[in-house]
């Protein structure tokens, strides 16, 4: 019996073609916990099988829907995509591995007790004017994508990792993150600056055997970024063991939400996403 845990994976081994970063994915180790040589957990929905479902169901992808008049549906991108679509001012919709029963992904408080993570996604937003919609990509804790978790200048009180195209902004997006019960920190603003209706890949890696400084490393369209989380106070501006602001230890999983902020029509797109954490 195979160790490895495997979340709808649908993309295969191969690095080539899939559009996810080789740098990015260089040391994980995919077909050891597939074969289940090595104990890990595999999330990369087949988005390709995605068709429109009700509120709060889990899809033949494994993406439990939120829709407050939002559109999700699937789209015929290279390799399948799905769209959140608004044409209204309030508009927000989600998709939410695990919905709000189960987040499978930990990154703790000290990097002892830590198992290496990596994450990526490659999205695109077909508009990109500003105080027209926002998004958020990344992780958080299970049950956040529902209603209000998206604001145009703050999110809703939940745990949370990622990458934030505000309201506000037409092009930039800021590396945030934040721990319930305390406001959202920037570790990174205008880490990317979008281009309308283009793919943009956005991904980190915790390793807890990396250096203090740079336990957690971002990539942004395959380049890595030299902007950090760090393990404790000194280390870096945002760092792993401060219990009041970084979501160390929390449980958290895969989340993409849209919040539109006029009357228009934007679509934001998710083609693909993968998340892999070893046991």
């Amino acid at each position: 019996m195979s160790d490895g845990v495997h979340l709808r994976n649908n993309l295969g081994s191969e690095e080539s073609g899939n559009g996810l970063t080789q740098a990015l994915w260089a040391d994980c180790p995919l077909d050891s916990i597939r074969n289940g040589t090595i104990q890990g957990i595999i999330c990369e929905p087949p988005l390709h099988s995605y068709q429109e479902t009700a509120t709060t169901v889990e899809n033949a992808c494994g993406l439990p829907t939120f829709d407050n008049d939002c559109t999700v549906k699937g789209v015929p991108a290279a390799g399948g995509g799905v769209a959140l679509f608004g044409t209204s001012d309030t508009n927000e919709g989600s998709l939410q591995i695990g919905g709000d029963t189960a987040a499978a992904f930990v990154i703790p408080a000290d990097s002892a007790s830590g198992k290496k993570l990596w994450f990526e996604v490659e999205v695109k937003k077909s508009l990109i004017t500003a105080n027209k919609a926002g998004f958020f990509v990344g992780l958080a804790g299970e049950g956040s994508g529902a209603a209000g978790f998206l604001a145009e200048t703050d999110f809703a009180d939940v745990d949370l990792l990622g990458f934030w195209n505000k309201e506000g902004d037409d092009t930039d997006v800021d590396i945030v993150c934040q721990k319930t019960g305390a406001a959202f920190d920037t570790i990174l603003a205008d880490a990317e600056h979008l281009e309308a209706d283009t793919y943009t890949r956005l991904g980190f890696v915790y390793d807890p055997d990396g250096p203090d400084k740079r336990k957690i490393k971002f990539y942004v369209n395959g380049v890595p970024l030299t902007t950090y989380v760090g393990e404790d106070e000194g280390d870096a501006t945002v760092y792993l063991g401060d219990t009041t602001n970084f979501p160390g230890g929390e449980e958290m999983s895969p989340l993409i939400h849209m919040e539109m902020a006029a009357n228009d029509d934007v679509t934001v797109t998710l083609r693909r996403l993968r998340c892999v954490q070893l046991l």
